[in-house]
């Protein structure tokens, strides 16, 4: 048989020379939490990454946004990396739009844990720009978990990676704006702590008839070693009385047992001058502690307080809510008025192994904001 008969495995093999054949990429993603559990699905550890391909009204400006991944957290020894992907945040419906970028890839020294808010510093002495041009983006739909990655976008060259070598692999998105919206990609940040309403009570109301169902808080602060930063909201403005209030703490909320009775009871079966349609709902335990009224604002807010740095409160769920003390502007009668009851749940404060340092300006910036714990989910391919 002819050895280059169309039957012939010569006929192969010489194709093989004069047809490229197409090679399965090999990847891995960072950081490594994106393969885990979708962002959300736990803890409010969301984080929807806008700055790589960033939009605004403000035209020709460029948005630089820097991810440090830790070394230690690729799954892989070594590579030569030739390209990455992205996917879109899986409950946003991106709309379609190109973008003008350029990405810079190196491995710098310094871990993510130690970022600098100086964009060479992180490069170290190596940056390699692999890619200058444009990247377009399909629309997205909301959907489930994880989205599709997107196709990948190609390095001009390959860029050694090597965990022994430590430090962070630093991929540096520079994008100039073009385009009225962004495309928001998946991202991760700490795993923080959580509030919610255990109850809320909207006839009962101050005597200038405004109501408690309003807080607010921070959600990465409230972690063992963090800081209890906390906020009511929905108070009369200018009511000096207000500064008269008490907070209090239980372990119990709903259904808690008090002087007898079971929450949620009526203040006025205490004996209190309160409203009967205004009830305390949590278990009492020790002395009201006072919050900071905002006349101004309408708010009363909790101090910076420190959280214990024990990782034992990791999941731990505590209730509160406060009564202040509200005098009529007309009467000047005086009542005792509770807020709503929130329930917390203390964060684990685990942090993805990866660090944003992120800036906008007319002209590209040497310096940005770090956001320790804080990036999206990337595919580098090799």
């Amino acid at each position: 048989m002819n050895a280059l008969s169309p039957t012939g495995l010569g006929l192969a093999v010489l194709w093989g020379l004069v047809v490229p054949v197409a090679r399965a990429q090999t990847g891995f993603v960072v950081p490594s939490k994106a393969t885990l559990a979708a962002p959300g699905a736990v803890w409010p550890d969301r984080s929807d990454q806008s700055g790589p391909f960033f939009g605004s009204t403000l035209s020709g400006w460029v948005s630089r946004t820097q991810y440090l991944y830790d070394a230690n957290d690729v799954p892989v020894a070594s590579a030569l990396l030739n390209a990455c992907s992205v996917r879109s945040e899986h409950q946003y419906a991106n709309v379609a739009s190109t973008y003008r970028t350029t990405i810079l890839v190196s491995q710098g020294p310094l871990t993510p844990d130690a970022a600098s808010a100086t964009f060479a510093t992180n490069h170290g002495a190596n940056p390699t720009t692999v890619f200058t041009g444009s990247v377009s983006l399909p629309a997205t739909t909301v959907g489930g978990w994880p989205a599709a990655w997107q196709a990948p976008i190609p390095f001009a060259s390959p860029v050694p990676f090597s965990r022994a070598a430590g430090g962070s692999l630093v991929v540096d998105f520079q994008t100039t704006v073009t385009n009225l919206r962004s495309w928001y990609l998946e991202g991760y940040r700490i795993e923080g702590g959580m509030a919610s309403q255990e109850f809320v009570q909207y006839a009962c109301r101050t005597s200038t008839g405004n109501t408690s169902g309003n807080f607010s808080w921070n959600t990465e602060q409230l972690v063992p070693g963090g800081v209890l930063s906390f906020s009511f909201a929905g108070y009369p403005q200018n009511m000096p009385s207000l500064a008269i209030n008490g907070l209090f703490f239980s372990r119990t909320g709903l259904g808690s047992s008090v002087f007898g009775m079971t929450t949620p009871f009526p203040l006025a079966s205490l004996g209190l001058p309160a409203s009967p349609n205004c009830q305390w709902a949590i278990e009492l335990i020790g002395e009201g502690w006072p919050l900071t009224y905002d006349a101004g604002s309408g708010r009363l807010t909790v101090p910076g307080t420190p959280v214990p740095n024990d990782p034992g409160l990791a999941g731990a769920t505590l209730y509160m809510q406060n009564v202040a003390t509200d005098t009529d502007p007309v009467s000047g009668a005086v009542s005792i008025f509770p807020s709503l009851a929130v329930r917390l749940t203390i964060g684990t404060g685990i942090r993805p192994a990866a660090t944003r340092v992120s800036s906008e300006s007319p002209s590209l910036p040497p310096i940005g904001a770090v956001r320790l714990g804080n990036a999206a989910t990337l595919r580098l391919h090799y």
